[in-house]
């Protein structure tokens, strides 16, 4: 069974559960209203396990009480990261490499390095997600520990997309009847079956997606968009300027943050509209301008579809 924490979880036992991983530290922020409220961060629960192997997992299903920043350092080792259910979480790290995570989608994260993680969870913000991480010092098999040196040599980020048997994997290892003899000898086995498919996807892409250069020409192009995502662009000049051909900067741009160029751009665009609304009183009509959008009914519908509800909810 997992050790869980359920019902309201506090900053203090989130960060419980995430120093079973070896994390430096872990630092969360809620908004000030919530803080003065005194109000639990999260409803639901967190839970965590070491199996016999030494592969350690975590399970979150929780909602977020107003907006919550995380900010962790992660030890050196392989994750996997699997999205079982909830909203899209945004996720950065070392404050370079952004991704997006959807229900049923997996990541695979290897550190060589202690490495920063951010992230942010919106007010009433629902997620539930299984994290399996396997470091050198901790799992036992030595032919498991080869493995991991071998694939921490680099840092790197790499979102597998949908990943049908992968999610039911993540969903059987928390499942409640992962306890007993029997129990822990399937979640064993669905631990190194989801461990092992992840590292079989990595290694059938190219192995390009994820070098030094493309992702400091990629960030070239991130940057931009951050800096100006109110600009008309087009994929042939973002590609000229990274001096990719278009295709190679569709591929690329995908492969290293998880999305598309616009849609990674639309993203930026609604989580800026989003804060100058609430912190800066912008009006509808004020944060379209200030997004690129030409008309305030397709900004509206566009904000909808990513947070959920109309920009007019703030005014």
């Amino acid at each position: 069974m997992l050790d869980e924490n359920k019902g309201s979880v506090s900053v203090d036992d989130f960060c419980a559960a995430t120093a079973t991983f070896g994390l430096k530290s872990s630092m969360l922020q809620c908004g000030e209203q919530q803080a003065k409220m005194q109000k639990p961060s999260f409803s639901g629960s967190v839970g965590v396990r070491q199996l016999e192997s030494g592969i350690q997992f975590s399970q979150t299903d929780l909602l977020s009480h107003g907006n919550v920043n995380y900010d962790i350092i992660m030890p050196r080792s392989i994750c996997l990261l699997i999205s079982i259910d909830g909203q899209t979480s945004e996720i950065n790290q070392t404050r370079n490499q952004q991704f997006s995570l959807k229900t049923g989608q997996a990541a695979f994260l290897n550190f060589s390095d202690e490495a920063e993680v951010i992230g942010a969870l919106r007010d009433r913000q629902h997620t539930k997600s299984v994290l399996i991480q396997l470091r050198e010092d901790v799992v036992r098999d030595k032919e498991l520990q080869e493995l991991i040196h071998k694939e921490t040599h680099s840092s790197c980020i790499r979102n597998l997309g949908l990943q049908p048997q992968i999610l039911q994997l993540g969903k059987s290892l928390i499942a409640p009847n992962s306890c007993g003899v029997v129990g822990k000898m399937m979640s064993e086995s669905h631990a190194h079956e989801a461990i092992a498919r992840s590292l079989k996807l990595v290694e059938d892409r190219p192995k390009e997606n994820c070098s030094r250069s493309d992702i400091l020409k990629m960030n070239i192009i991130k940057e931009k968009l951050h800096a100006h995502p109110e600009m008309d662009y087009s994929l042939a000049d973002l590609a000229h300027e990274a001096g990719l051909s278009i295709t190679s900067l569709k591929t690329k741009f995908r492969a290293i943050y998880g999305k598309p160029v616009f849609e990674y751009l639309r993203d930026i665009r609604m989580e800026r509209a989003r804060q100058g609304i609430v912190d800066h009183g912008w009006s509808v009509k004020h944060a379209a301008f200030f997004t690129g959008y030409k008309y305030a009914s397709n900004f509206s519908a566009a904000f909808q579809k990513k947070f959920g509800y109309r920009p007019s909810r703030y005014r």
